[in-house]
């Protein structure tokens, strides 16, 4: 078991880090997406890995959410009124932005 988890290892420090500069890109743009809706970030951005919150002010949680975005092809987990979202290799700026209109068309419908 152990040789599967070090070949895995070994292929991700020879293919993939070299990229993990686009993976960071792309959570920053994220970041900059979700704090242009209104939403806040629980945790500063250091990383890929995004952490949100829904201000007080707003009259839903990522449940609603979630459920919204649904019905659009769009699936995010969170709940309450905090998420993480992680971008990566299967993450592209594309999505990242299909993702943001969609957040933005589920406020203005659950506002």
């Amino acid at each position: 078991m152990t040789g599967i988890l070090a070949a895995a290892g070994e292929y991700a420090l020879e293919h993939n880090v070299g990229r993990v500069a686009d993976d960071h890109r792309t959570a920053q743009h994220l970041s900059d997406g979700l704090l242009s809706l209104g939403l806040e970030l629980s945790q500063p951005l250091e990383t890929n890995f995004v952490w949100a919150r829904i201000p007080d002010r707003f009259p839903f949680t990522f449940d609603a959410l979630r459920e919204r975005l649904l019905l659009k092809g769009v699936r995010i987990n969170g709940g309450g009124r905090s998420a993480r979202f992680v971008t990566h290799l299967d993450v592209s700026e594309a999505e990242v932005a299909l993702l943001l209109r969609e957040l933005a068309a589920a406020i203005d419908f659950l506002s």
